[in-house]
């Protein structure tokens, strides 16, 4: 319930988001923030630089401080890397559980850390992370001039919160120091016992990561152009409460809602393409740069391994493919949403009006209706190619395909068609990782994958209703058909999208309801009953039910019975036949359940098999 409620929080916090900037009374064109951009002097750029240097230089003593608690032998220069590489993968991509986490376990554990350090590590350095976050936008929500948002369509009730919630922070912070006073026994976090940091620890952390957001928000006010009555503490606590928001919001980098929160508080001080041009050089630097920086020295890493260590080269190559598919589901993600925002954009169009004297109407308005089509299935796909179902993959590439054409057709932007044929070029060599089978409807979605497609879909009417916000509705518009009517074909392939997913919703619950029962032939059961008959056991019997289905060895000799329940593979008892055969078996039913997607559990499983069920993720053995 718990996770449901985050979900739902951070869902309305983004859509809140992009209301605030769809209400913004300045009006500004994307070439107008090209221009900021471009208007940054090597100066500004090199100062920026120069601080972010000093932030990521911060956030290694995240992790040395963490290592320093509880291992005193790993020196501060290994751990640099690794706590760079951890930050930069989980700051840009996100899913930190993913990527950071599985970055430090991975260089921590080949340095000699088990498991329950490691966790501990990461443990502490999110605690750090959060702990100079609650103190300096605590801090920034007592202190901060709630009547600069006054004049915004927010109810009144609303900024009487802020002092509350930032005296919350503060108490939290607090407790925290208390707790490292006043506790001395460990506490049990899902089997790994973590040890309450002495208040020596806790200060380090509070001082090192307050510093760390300091150098952050003085980096984002030096991007900034001076202005009467914006001073720097003001821009400070704006900057830390849109972070505090981006980070509730669970978005990587809290990108969409960052941009919201800073663009419409300081939007009544500074135009709002002097704001945007800011945010974009912000997020190029300290996120984009170092990121690129960081994927750089992992390949260089991995491709510099002594090949004579090849069980270390094995893990690494095992460890790439572990993260291939997140990555390369992110990217499809990312381009059906690119391709829906073309299709509701009009700007890029206009860029190249001459298209249309070169190809006919009907061709441009049905590239229109594809991309809407194309774009909205990819974001559908992406969670198939994160579960690496095979079918997903190969629908992927070629909508992919379809988007590189139809996106030329309808407004010839090469830009996205470039970036589309690179994910295409990425995806090529990695058919063996999609290895999985069944039906992508079947899938079992996340709720953090429905937020993303929520959030996506959002974005998309709010870009088209942004777009076309002094355009006066009409009915007709729907049945308008010609070179200069964007805002028709905007509606129609937005419309069509919403429609996509509202049947693909439709589709994937009423297939989840429907139980399968499964077929066991007379051939199977025969020959199950002569193995049972030579079996000291007889639960075997039990297949005679014909409720469960049988998986035979290669050999015929051996069997074990199971049956689906949602998402688990549930064996019922021991498997029967030649004992010598049961390690193949169960290692058997382990691949096929890993093809599907599912979870294996055996029930009542006797003491003598109990240890044969630990190589399982998910397992539930009642004796």
């Amino acid at each position: 319930m718990g996770r449901r409620v985050r979900v739902f929080i951070s869902l309305i916090i983004f859509t809140v988001s992009l209301l605030l900037l769809y209400n913004l009374e300045q009006e500004y064109q994307l070439s107008d923030i090209i221009k900021e951009v471009k208007g940054f002097s090597f100066v500004e750029l090199l100062c920026t630089a120069l601080l972010t240097v000093g932030s990521y230089s911060l956030l290694t003593l995240y992790d040395f401080i963490a290592v320093r608690n509880i291992d005193k032998e790993i020196p501060y220069r290994k751990i640099v890397p690794i706590s760079f590489l951890g930050f930069t993968f989980s700051n840009t991509i996100g899913f930190s559980l993913l990527t950071g986490t599985s970055i430090r376990y991975k260089f921590y554990s080949e340095l000699g850390l088990s498991g329950n350090k490691i966790t501990q590590i990461v443990i502490s350095c999110s605690v750090t992370f959060f702990l100079g976050l609650f103190f300096i936008c605590g801090i920034a929500l007592v202190c901060f001039p709630s009547e600069q948002l006054s004049a915004l369509p927010l109810p009144t009730w609303l900024f009487s919160l802020t002092t509350v919630l930032g005296i919350g922070m503060l108490l939290s912070v607090l407790g925290y120091l208390l707790m490292s006073v006043l506790r001395k026994k460990p506490f049990n976090f899902r089997g790994f016992e973590i040890t309450p940091p002495l208040l020596s620890v806790s200060l380090r952390q509070l001082l090192v990561s307050s510093l760390d957001w300091i150098v952050v928000g003085t980096l984002f006010y030096s991007l900034l152009p001076a202005v009467e009555n914006l001073g720097y503490i003001q821009v400070l606590s704006i900057f830390f409460v849109a972070n505090a928001l981006g980070v509730l919001a669970h978005v990587p980098g809290g990108i969409g809602v960052f941009e919201s929160v800073v663009t419409v508080a300081l939007s009544q001080y500074l135009p709002v393409e002097q704001i945007l041009g800011a945010i974009i050089v912000y997020r190029i630097i300290y996120y984009i740069i170092p990121f690129l920086i960081s994927l750089a020295y992992f390949v260089i890493t991995i491709a510099r391994s002594n090949k004579d260590k090849i069980v270390k080269l094995n893990t690494r190559i095992a460890f790439i493919r572990q993260l291939l598919p997140p990555l390369l589901s992110i990217s499809v993600f990312s381009s059906g949403l690119l391709l829906l925002l073309s299709v509701v954009n009009p700007s890029i169009i206009h860029k190249y009006h001459w298209l249309g004297e070169l190809v006919p109407l009907p061709i441009i308005e049905i590239s229109s209706i594809i991309l809407s089509v194309s774009g909205v299935l990819l974001l559908l796909l992406s969670h198939g190619l994160f579960k690496r179902y095979h079918n997903a993959f190969e629908l992927t590439k070629k909508l992919l395909l379809v988007g590189m054409l139809f996106i030329m057709l309808k407004g010839a932007e090469w830009e996205i068609s470039l970036a589309i044929g690179l994910v295409y070029a990425l995806m090529l060599p990695c058919e063996n990782l999609f290895y999985r089978k069944g039906s992508v409807v079947g899938i079992k979605y996340s709720l953090g994958w429905l937020l993303s497609l929520s959030a996506a879909l959002f974005l998309m009417i709010w870009v088209l209703f942004f777009s076309y916000q002094d355009v006066d509705y009409d009915h007709s518009l729907w049945f308008t058909f010609s070179p200069d009517s964007h805002v028709s074909r905007a509606l129609r392939g937005g419309a069509i999208a919403i429609f996509i997913v509202l049947a693909f919703a439709e589709r994937y619950f009423s297939s989840r309801t429907q139980l399968k029962s499964p077929q066991l032939d007379t051939p199977s059961l025969k020959q199950a009953m002569e193995i049972v008959a030579q079996s000291p056991s007889s639960h075997g019997y039990l297949a005679l039910v014909q409720d469960k289905s049988i998986l035979f060895n290669e050999d015929k000799d051996a069997f074990l019975m199971y049956a689906r329940a949602g998402h688990c593979w549930v064996v019922m008892g021991d498997p029967i036949g030649n004992q010598h055969k049961f390690d193949d078996l169960l290692w058997q039913f382990r691949e096929l359940c890993d093809a599907y997607d599912g979870w294996p559990v055996f029930y009542q499983v006797t003491q003598k098999y109990l240890p044969s069920s630990e190589g399982s993720p998910h397992k539930s053995a009642i004796a």
